[in-house]
């Protein structure tokens, strides 16, 4: 089992870039520039020239890593989207599954959910708008690496709104199941492809077209492959052989994406703080108080939940006057 879950951690690093051979597009006016990868130098890949570009390989264990990489306009309005630093590996429930089995979901289940679940703190009202399995995707290139499973793969598109205007996230994912052959015991699956955007809803497209553009792009480096090749026949032979140092950097490089995940979030929502002059502050009891106007130093809620501010430290004319804190990030 363990080397069927080896080809599934390859399949997912090269399943990003053929997965949209077909698709890429044929003229692209983007002017483009090179990101190679500062976590193993694994890959490199185009990345719109003049945006904020952070991400590279992230390892989660031996032989579980993917590709993650988030880039932001330099008008803070669209980010692009590939892979994440979340688990991409999982059993379904059965007997003997651990504690962190799932339920297999198929890849148009899968872009729902994560769009759902992790793009609410940068886009304000989510709403599910049109989603579609994509058969093409699924049975492509992608099946190809891992030929004994099941594949699906799916997109879907939502409206939101970023900095007061009407924004678009689309998603597409790739998903594989390897089923029991025992009847009631657990399988694996796991995710071979993530990629998406968040764009205003007249730039969406573009923004595909980018994303698309990116993952033809990627190459990986065939020193790195031999090299990860002998580290996966090393660890398919042994796999509990793994020292504590190297779960350690595992860890840190897990914990670096996810932080800069993180303040990416930050630094999309702070443009829409910036620019709309409004902030998210909390009182005493970590009660949280959003889009409260914010062109002043101080910050206050009163008697019924009325919140208003002040340029000094003196609490406005009355009684029962707090005083709010900006909120941390979450």
């Amino acid at each position: 089992m363990q080397r069927q879950l080896t080809c599934i951690s390859m399949a997912t690093l090269f399943g990003l870039a053929v997965a949209a051979q077909a698709q890429a597009p044929k003229d692209d006016a983007t002017n483009w520039t090179r990101f190679n990868d500062p976590n193993e130098h694994a890959f490199s890949i185009d990345v719109p020239a003049g945006w904020k570009t952070e991400g590279g390989m992230v390892r989660r264990g031996p032989v579980d890593l993917s590709m993650f990489l988030r880039a932001l306009s330099p008008d803070g309005a669209i980010m692009l989207i590939l892979g994440d630093p979340a688990p991409a590996y999982f059993g379904t429930p059965g007997l003997g599954a651990g504690p962190k089995a799932r339920p297999y979901l198929p890849g148009h289940a899968y872009a729902r959910e994560y769009v759902e679940q992790s793009l609410p703190p940068v886009c304000s009202g989510l709403t599910f708008m049109t989603g579609e399995d994509r058969p093409d995707i699924a049975n492509g290139l992608l099946a190809q690496a891992t030929p004994y499973a099941k594949h699906d793969a799916g997109d879907v598109m939502f409206s939101c709104t970023h900095n007061g205007k009407p924004t678009r996230a689309f998603m597409v994912a790739g998903t594989y199941l390897y089923s029991s052959p025992l009847k009631g015991m657990p399988g694996s699956w796991g995710l071979n492809l993530l990629a998406g955007c968040l764009a205003p809803a007249e730039r969406v497209d573009a923004a595909k077209k980018m994303v698309l553009h990116m993952l033809q792009s990627a190459k990986f480096d065939p020193e790195w492959n031999r090299k990860e090749q002998a580290l996966i026949d090393q660890a398919t032979r042994n796999i509990n052989a793994i020292t504590a140092a190297q779960q350690r950097a595992f860890d840190s490089t897990l914990a670096n994406a996810k932080a800069q995940q993180q303040a990416m979030r930050q630094e999309y929502n702070a443009f829409n703080n910036v620019q709309t002059q409004t902030g998210t502050f909390v009182d005493s009891s970590g009660h949280r108080y959003t889009n409260v106007p914010s062109t002043q130093n101080y910050h206050w809620v009163g008697p019924g939940g009325k919140v208003v501010e002040t340029n000094s430290p003196t609490p406005p004319p009355g009684t029962g006057w707090t005083p709010l804190k900006p909120a941390p990030p979450q």
